[in-house]
């Protein structure tokens, strides 16, 4: 299954950012409202696009990158 995660945590702007998406994608878009929680999904299947907010330190987004880095196959 092809998917996008979206992760915001403010549900006006992630309502905003799927209904912007959904008009130029066909894949299913998860929206997770914290880290924990898109770490959470990662887990269960790697989406193939992640989108973080842009103000995400980034120390957060190294840690990000390296969690998906550690994931066998």
């Amino acid at each position: 299954m092809s998917w996008l995660l979206v992760v915001q945590p403010d549900p006006v702007q992630a309502g905003a950012l799927c209904d912007a998406l959904r008009g130029n994608v066909t894949e299913d878009i998860v929206v997770a409202e914290s880290l924990e929680a898109a770490l959470s999904l990662i887990d269960d299947d790697v989406p193939d696009v992640i989108l973080l907010p842009s103000l995400m330190p980034a120390a957060v987004e190294d840690y990000v990158v390296a969690y998906l880095g550690a994931i066998p196959g």
